[in-house]
């Protein structure tokens, strides 16, 4: 569990720093453009969930709680602990839960910093195939970890975990094959 809860300290860090840089340096709604095109850095507040929808301070407080809850507890499972790939992910997701939970607690006007904004070209057919832009919703590093370790958990229980248990079973499988073969001989 301390792994975790240094890996969710170090991501909850590097979120707080980035976001004391942007406020410190930016104005809201500035933006700087990194890649022409793709890629800027534009300073906004969110006060609501993911992509800017509404919802009350009282319930993301709720959410949170119970999100940070689960992690701490998963983090407590003995199965996982020599997982680094699961340390990873629930340290990941911890962290940018936390990072953005402390906005909420103590900003003043509790909204989350976000800064980073890509556009995301996509392909389309209409009028003829070519590729259609995209402004995707403004986020920051904490989003950026919670999404990561989310897609690592992902992967963790819908693709590594399934082939351990099913390379665990042909092995045990294999293991009590050989134990009745020496069964047998022992019978003869």
């Amino acid at each position: 569990m301390l792994v975790v809860l240094i890996v969710a300290a170090i991501a909850c860090i590097i979120d707080q720093i980035t976001k004391i840089i942007v406020t410190s340096n930016m104005k809201i709604t500035e933006s700087h453009t990194i890649i022409k095109g793709f890629a800027s850095f534009t300073y906004v507040k969110n006060d609501g969930i993911a992509w800017g929808m509404d919802a009350k301070l009282w319930i993301l407080i709720i959410v949170t709680i119970i999100a940070i809850g689960i992690f701490l507890f998963l983090s407590r499972n003995l199965k996982w602990k020599s997982n680094k790939f699961y340390i990873l992910t629930l340290g990941f997701m911890l962290g940018g839960t936390l990072g953005n939970f402390i906005d909420r607690i103590f900003r003043a006007d509790h909204s989350v910093i976000d800064f980073l904004d890509f556009i995301i070209y996509y392909p389309s057919f209409s009028g003829g195939f070519h590729f259609e832009p995209y402004d995707f919703p403004i986020f920051n590093i904490a989003d950026s970890f919670l999404v990561v370790g989310a897609i690592m958990f992902l992967v963790l229980i819908l693709i590594l975990e399934p082939i351990k248990n099913k390379k665990e079973a042909l092995k045990n499988k294999d293991n009590s094959e050989e134990e009745d073969v020496e069964v047998v001989k022992d019978n003869e």
